[in-house]
């Protein structure tokens, strides 16, 4: 049993030693006057590099959105499976997807009804790693299903699908490779 035990500390230890963790997150805002439209968002973001290719991932975070005055707060939870498809020769720079399904969840501002949104696409980005520790990287679009619940497209939130490279679908984010 004690060569068991030993083995299975062995074998997890090696395999945190060789783990390709990271830790990071996103910002975004976006203000519209004409609209009159605000959005923010902070991401937290945790991953697991399988590979250099594959890694799994979530942000788990928050949403606001001003919409005129209609004011929403929201929770959102939003996992992924990233595949990169190109690094540069010196591997400063790559290029990624982000598959993902994404889930977010609040209330409007004296509402009482929730209001419930989904995403389901990719969603392109690229990284620059000026050095092995830290990464700079950035969501650029969105190519997929949105949904929302009744609740939320009254206040604001769409129902939609296709593509959309618009500045509110830019994250700018930062990561430490452990």
């Amino acid at each position: 049993m004690k060569r068991i035990l030993i083995s299975l500390a062995v074998i997890m230890v090696s395999f945190a030693a060789s783990a390709q963790v990271y830790i990071g997150g996103a910002l975004g805002f976006m203000r519209n006057e004409t609209d009159k439209t605000t959005n923010f968002t902070i991401l937290p973001e945790v991953g697991y590099n399988f590979n250099s290719k594959i890694a799994l991932g979530a942000s788990l975070g928050y949403l606001f959105n001003d919409d005129d005055g209609y004011k929403t707060n929201m929770g959102a939870v939003d996992p992924y499976v990233r595949y990169t498809f190109f690094r540069s020769s010196n591997e400063v720079v790559s290029l990624f997807l982000d598959g993902t399904v994404g889930f977010g969840f609040g209330k409007e501002q004296g509402d009482s009804k929730a209001t419930f949104i989904w995403d389901i696409g990719v969603k392109p980005g690229i990284a620059i790693h000026p050095s092995k520790r830290f990464s700079i990287v950035a969501h650029i679009g969105f190519a997929g299903y949105q949904g929302a619940n009744d609740i939320a497209e009254y206040y604001g939130f769409k129902e939609q699908f296709g593509l959309d490279f618009s500045s509110l679908n830019l994250n700018i984010g930062f990561y430490y490779n452990f």
